[in-house]
């Protein structure tokens, strides 16, 4: 397979005249709930700080009652936006709402912005909401948005519990028949450029069995880590924090912190960790509070099941440690 070139130019997988993957830059806040209108409130200051940079280029949403895709034409001013109905949704009541930049509105997008809400109940499983959204690898690339500044932003009005930012695969909504070749070609990407990262849906939830989840922490190093409070303390506070990342830059906020592994991200290459070395010094400061055991993550092709894919749960321990002392995986056992 040839080498992904992850500069400015868009990047992405088509097959049949769909976009099935398109590389992007991704930060993800997790948060216990957003059903309190306090968190409801900064969603919407979030929500309208992403739409002033790509509002125009937002062409499907979600309907919040349905879940059915609506296609905005011409703008999000064209179909109701969370303003009108966010703050009037029953507190601890789930809800969910999405908005891409995709032509068809299965296409996968470099611009996106997507809220799954738990209700209060999730709390309680250890079950996560979040908060995700997707930029344009040329805007990042190009200066023309801060991501660390947004990122300490975005979580000073949000608390999340942690939150993450760096280099993502996003993929295709909606996605079936076409789900063995996106996963076999995420997890040969995510094998070989350990910078890459994986924006998945299913990740917030709480694996009962094994007591794991990423409500315990995040799950591996990225360009950008946001900690909340809790999380500091236990790597003995903020200065403790900062010392330890030193010369790499800590960007506290009103609630906690963002780790930054150097002051450029990079997709690393040839499967090996040791090739982004910043976010391998990140990965040493945050292993106490690592999440373990998580729930699997890649999956890879298989003809012998009636999906086309099954679970790699060995290949995804390996990915969360690869940062952290763990043994790379390899792209051949695919």
């Amino acid at each position: 397979m040839a080498e992904l070139n992850f500069g400015a130019e868009p990047l992405v997988l088509e097959h049949k005249g769909n976009i099935l993957l398109n590389y992007c830059f991704n930060i993800t806040l997790y948060a216990p709930e957003l059903t309190s209108p306090q968190r409801r409130e900064a969603l919407l200051t979030i929500f309208d700080e992403y739409t002033a940079l790509y509002g125009p280029r937002l062409n499907w949403t979600t309907n919040p009652a349905t879940g059915a895709w609506k296609k905005l034409g011409g703008g999000i001013d064209n179909y109701m936006t969370p303003h009108e109905w966010l703050m009037n949704h029953t507190e601890g009541e789930n809800y969910s709402f999405l908005y891409h930049g995709g032509k068809k509105r299965t296409d996968a997008s470099d611009v996106s912005f997507m809220v799954m809400a738990e209700a209060w109940y999730g709390v309680e499983r250890h079950d996560l909401s979040l908060v995700s959204c997707r930029f344009p690898l040329a805007d990042v690339r190009g200066d023309a948005v801060d991501l660390p500044e947004l990122l300490r932003r975005w979580c000073a009005l949000l608390r999340p519990l942690h939150a993450r930012g760096g280099y993502s695969a996003g993929w295709w909504y909606n996605c079936y028949e076409e789900r063995p070749l996106i996963y076999g070609t995420l997890a040969d990407e995510l094998m070989r450029y350990p910078g890459l990262q994986f924006d998945g849906v299913t990740e917030t939830l709480f694996d009962e069995k094994h007591q794991a989840g990423l409500y315990n922490g995040p799950r591996c190093a990225d360009w950008l880590i946001a900690l909340s409070d809790p999380f500091l303390e236990r790597l003995g506070g903020l200065n403790a924090v900062i010392g330890a990342m030193q010369p790499c830059p800590v960007l506290p906020y009103e609630g906690g912190a963002v780790l930054q592994a150097g002051d450029a991200p990079g997709p690393g290459s040839d499967g090996k960790p040791e090739s982004l070395p910043d976010y391998l010094h990140l990965a040493r400061v945050i292993e106490p509070v690592r999440a373990r055991n998580l729930h699997y993550i890649i999956c890879v092709p298989d003809s012998g099941t009636v999906a086309g894919f099954r679970p790699a749960q060995e290949l995804t321990d390996a990915w969360c440690a690869r940062f952290s002392g763990g043994n790379a995986a390899q792209a051949d056992q695919i």
